[in-house]
């Protein structure tokens, strides 16, 4: 499963190649390690010169990698929180994440956007909180869920020249294996889309605004999705 589908509660790791914009040649091998509580990557190899104990290298802030899978990694550092030498040997290092972004982007990291998806925890029961209609038979041994997309608002707001849409993704699951198990499911979000594309730092400042206004309408506090 691809890193970017996966939920924020989830556990998962996944190996790569790893670099810097500095020095794009030079890939390390690694691993991503993500838990809710922190996030890591461990290199077999450094980012910067071979040096003993790798004193003199400099934490990068920034550091780009690609997944076994193909998936491109933009890492935002927290710090280098240690490093391993031995001679003969090879030196590895490990660094702090502080956040990260994943996707499907090639070459260098897209420097603007045109629009992002935001969820958050609690959205979907208060948009939609009726999706899905049951109706069974137990003297007839009959059941039927159906499902019904929900109708969606668009709204303008000029002062920032943006359009928030409400916005909905429906997935279904079946096991063909033991052909028991069929899994349906309704996600909320909102689609947030400037007239002109924006670079991260303003899709991210507009999303925490947007989430402190949504903390209002819930009365209580929400987190990203």
């Amino acid at each position: 499963m691809k890193v970017r589908k996966r939920g924020r509660l989830e556990t998962f790791q996944t190996m790569g190649k790893w670099w810097t914009k500095d020095n794009p040649d030079k890939m390390v091998t690694g691993t991503l390690k993500y838990t809710p509580e922190e996030i890591t990557l461990d290199l077999i190899g450094v980012l910067g010169e071979d040096y003993f104990l790798n004193f003199e290298n400099e934490t990068p802030e920034e550091i780009y990698g690609i997944s076994v899978g193909g998936e491109s990694f933009k890492l935002d550092v927290l710090n280098r929180s240690g490093s391993r030498s031995s001679s003969p040997g090879i030196p590895i290092e490990t660094y702090n994440v502080r956040s990260f972004l994943a996707g499907n982007y090639t070459e260098e990291f897209p420097e603007s956007f045109d629009d992002v998806l935001f969820s958050a925890d609690y959205l979907t029961p208060w948009i939609d909180p009726a999706v899905f209609k049951e109706e069974r038979s137990t003297k007839d041994n009959y059941y039927k869920i159906e499902y019904f997309p929900p109708e969606t608002k668009e709204y303008k707001i000029k002062s920032i020249n943006t359009t928030i849409e409400e916005y909905f993704i429906g997935n279904t699951k079946r096991d063909f294996i033991s052909k028991v198990e069929i899994n349906a499911s309704h996600t909320s979000w909102f689609k947030i889309s400037p007239d002109e594309n924006k670079n991260l730092t303003w899709f991210l400042d507009i999303v925490r605004s947007f989430k402190g206004f949504l903390n209002l309408l819930l009365d209580y506090t929400t987190s990203d999705e």
